[in-house]
């Protein structure tokens, strides 16, 4: 594309095109200096012009592809490839899907943007992705039309926080119950600690909650009663860790024990009966208005039985999945309500089809200050396969954590000790939460002795920068191995204890 300062302008290519003529164009431009907005949109609203000629004199502006978002009627599943929040508060607007070269097409302002086309291929869990520039009046209407607010959502323009996409564990409840998101994380990170300290190679109660959470969005359930059934989510196999239960998986036992438990520490009574309500028959319930407990048992029963029988790393393709959802329709009316079982079932095919044909490539993220140290390890680490985001600064770093799932973090943070400690309390504060997401942190030789307090804040490892990019390669790489070694349940206590940095 031209650079900035010999870029011809919209109104030139509108008049030299023939699309439009003086006089309209005037009148637009004063119609932008008294209303704002762009000049683009003041056309179509004057009714000069139509939204396939606009794009089309944008195209030739910016040297780039268009698209008539009006001609598109487009299905849920294109939609639910980038979250709601991030197409409102990124004005982006997918459109269509090129299955055959994994190809995700999304209309924007500026195409152009490189950094905003990393970010989106990040999010969508490293398909490629492709910007064709459209009308903005239209693309805005389009994202409403597509993407409205929910309850409990807020437009992010209007400076007030979103609720949270589905794939995160996070909880914005009603007025008495304000911190319900923090508590969730809470449960999170508890049920984090307790597994690795048993040395268990997986999270199994972080990992129903995470499933039971989205699948009560879902279901759109009230957002107290999520709250509660995610809790006894998190909670279902707390017995396990206090009873030592000897690895025994089978959770008709083990249920029973954590309600003892819970009743013991006179625990919430209602997420006590949701407890109570697991892995029992729905025989005799009205399957349209099942009592609270009832829908919340049977949640957790669900997803405790998929979390048990498909290994966390298992790549599960619809072929798979379909002889799963053979068996769970089979016991519809008698273990399962049918509601709670078609909406899993439309849940994982769409995370099945996001996937794409190899399944997710282990995400990145990556910040450092120093763009050469920046380049080369970027490239290192998209030798061995993984799919790479960088950021420059703290904000921008923040913001695509807060947008997206990263496998991994990686921190280039040079400096003395006082300078990286604040640098991470920046995202700490900014809710990077270091437990849930491996982070490692590369700093000068002279200052790691001084850094190690930061393991127990969370960070996976310190290693020193200068020549030791062979070091974090290997790091994390074995990371990786250790968590693929969940398919196999080959880990033990002791691998785990030799694998972690």
């Amino acid at each position: 594309m031209a650079s900035g300062s010999t870029k011809i302008r919209l109104d030139e290519i509108l008049v030299n095109e023939g699309l439009v003529g003086e006089p309209e164009v005037k009148e637009a431009l004063e119609r932008q200096k008294d209303h704002g907005g762009r000049f683009g949109s003041q056309l179509l609203e004057c009714g000069y012009i139509d939204e396939e000629k606009l794009v089309k004199a944008l195209s030739l502006q910016l040297e780039c592809e268009s698209v008539v978002l009006s001609q598109y009627e487009i299905p849920d599943i294109i939609l639910s490839m980038i979250p709601g929040r991030i197409a409102r508060a990124r004005k982006v607007m997918p459109f269509d899907y090129d299955t055959e070269n994994d190809v995700l097409k999304i209309a924007c302002i500026d195409p152009t943007d490189k950094k905003l086309r990393d970010e989106l291929s990040f999010i969508a869990r490293g398909k490629k992705v492709k910007l064709y520039v459209a009308a903005d009046t239209v693309l805005n209407d389009t994202i409403s039309e597509c993407y409205p607010v929910r309850e409990g959502e807020s437009d992010p323009e209007s400076g007030q926080p979103e609720s949270a996409p589905p794939e995160r564990t996070e909880v914005h409840v009603a007025a008495g119950a304000a911190v319900g998101d923090i508590w969730i994380q809470n449960l999170e990170l508890l049920t984090s600690l307790l597994s690795s300290q048993a040395g268990l190679p997986v999270n199994h109660g972080g990992r129903v909650g995470r499933y039971v959470y989205r699948l009560c969005r879902r279901l759109d359930l009230p957002e107290k009663e999520r709250l509660l059934i995610t809790d006894a989510a998190y909670m279902h196999d707390l017995s396990r860790y206090y009873y030592q239960t000897d690895g025994n998986r089978d959770n008709r036992r083990v249920i029973p024990l954590t309600v003892k438990l819970l009743t013991s520490l006179n625990y919430n009574e209602q997420v006590i009966d949701i407890l109570r309500q697991m892995y029992v028959s729905v025989q005799g319930q009205n399957a349209d208005t099942p009592p609270p407990a009832v829908l919340g048992g049977n949640i957790l029963t669900l997803v405790d039985l998929f979390c048990e029988s498909v290994l966390r790393h298992e790549r599960i393709t619809l072929d798979k999945f379909d002889a799963v959802e053979s068996k769970l329709r089979t016991e519809i009316g008698r273990l399962f309500l049918a509601d709670v079982v078609e909406a899993f079932a439309e849940m994982i095919k769409e995370e099945i089809f996001q996937a794409g044909p190899l399944g997710p490539a282990w995400q990145v993220m990556l910040y450092s200050g120093d763009e050469i140290r920046h380049r080369i390890l970027e490239m290192r680490l998209k030798s061995e396969g993984f799919r790479t985001v960088t950021h420059d600064s703290p904000r921008e770093l923040f913001d695509l954590y807060q947008r997206s799932e990263p496998d991994i973090i990686v921190l280039v943070v040079p400096g003395p000790v006082e300078q990286v400690n604040s640098f991470i309390s920046v995202l700490s504060q900014g809710d990077v939460i270091f437990e849930k997401t491996p982070t490692f942190l590369m700093v000068e030789p002279g200052t790691v002795a001084g850094l190690t307090g930061l393991l127990e804040r969370g960070i996976e490892d310190i290693i020193p920068l200068d020549d030791n990019l062979e070091i974090l390669i290997a790091k994390i790489l074995q990371l990786k191995d250790q968590l693929n070694l969940e398919k196999t349940g080959k880990v033990n206590s002791a691998q785990s204890a030799e694998t972690t940095g």
